[in-house]
């Protein structure tokens, strides 16, 4: 190779490395930006990405549905999602869902005083060598029985047996509001005491109510009876019967088995759901 041709390749690498000197910022930007558009893709989906940098990918940003997944469920139903945003975990529940099923109580409350109630306490024992104060020939428990029953179909039923095993029955129809039950007895009847039970009997009664772990409280005006209040109760009740879940079998077995006193009473015949074994679903 001669000098001039030498230094006239000298001459053009010089030029290219200036030329790429000039450009390279250029070149640089350009990538970033390719960079940037392509990673800020959903490139599975084409959607939005979880939100700009430093944002919670479960907080304020936009869900996979368009929907901010702090403040309403998965289900689109307009629920509250228990992680965000909705009621406190303390906060009464709302709706039937926290009401329906069959209760038998477990528990009364009267401010500070707290008194258990066992399944052995309702027991039926034959006395007087049973239970303390039950009477020769007639079947006793301890405590007595409270007895609540709730459908979605907004049927109720309330069954109160003192502790010589006779009964009050009340069918009934509900509504909730926020933690407020209304209760409206439709008839109130005796299966021990017949006859009984006239749409005369009808009246509303109220209560709040709270879901604690398993368990149903509802507040009471006493503990005979049925024991709901007359009047709007208070917004922080004292007084409060807790209850614990039990099968329809049992409901109808083993603590309400109304005995039909029409018999012993000179009477026709007792009242049609003395002998129901579906309350909420034989109710007139």
């Amino acid at each position: 190779m001669s000098g001039r041709d030498a230094r006239e390749r000298g001459l053009l690498r010089g030029r290219a490395v200036r030329v790429m000197n000039l450009y390279a910022p250029l070149m640089r930007a350009a990538i970033f930006l390719w960079v940037v558009v392509l990673g800020g893709c959903d490139t599975e989906h084409g959607g939005d990405d979880a939100g700009p940098p430093g944002m919670d990918a479960g907080g304020g940003g936009v869900d996979s549905g368009g929907v901010d997944s702090g403040s309403v469920d998965s289900g689109g139903g307009g629920g509250v999602d228990s992680g965000g945003g909705g009621e406190d975990a303390g906060t009464p529940p709302e709706g039937v869902a926290a009401l329906e099923g069959y209760w038998v109580w477990k528990q009364t409350v009267d401010g500070e005083t707290v008194e258990d109630i066992t399944a052995a306490d309702m027991e039926w024992m034959v006395g007087p060598s049973g239970w303390p104060g039950c009477p020769a020939g007639i079947s006793c428990t301890r405590t007595g029985i409270h007895l609540v029953a709730f459908a979605t179909s907004l049927r109720a039923h309330y069954a109160h047996r003192v502790t010589t095993g006779s009964d009050t029955q009340h069918p009934a129809t509900f509504t909730t509001s926020g933690d407020l039950l209304t209760f409206h007895r439709t008839e109130a009847f005796s299966c021990a005491h017949p006859p009984g039970g006239s749409t005369a009997d009808a009246a509303d009664y109220y209560a709040r109510f709270r879901r604690e772990g398993e368990d149903l409280w509802l507040s009471v005006g006493g503990f005979g009876g049925l024991p709901f209040s007359r009047s709007m109760p208070e917004a922080a009740p004292t007084r409060w019967i807790v209850y614990r879940r039990i099968t329809e079998a049992e409901f109808h077995g083993r603590y309400d088995h109304p005995y039909c006193g029409a018999a012993r009473k000179g009477v026709e015949s007792c009242h049609p759901l003395c002998a129901s074994s579906d309350v909420l679903g034989d109710a007139i």
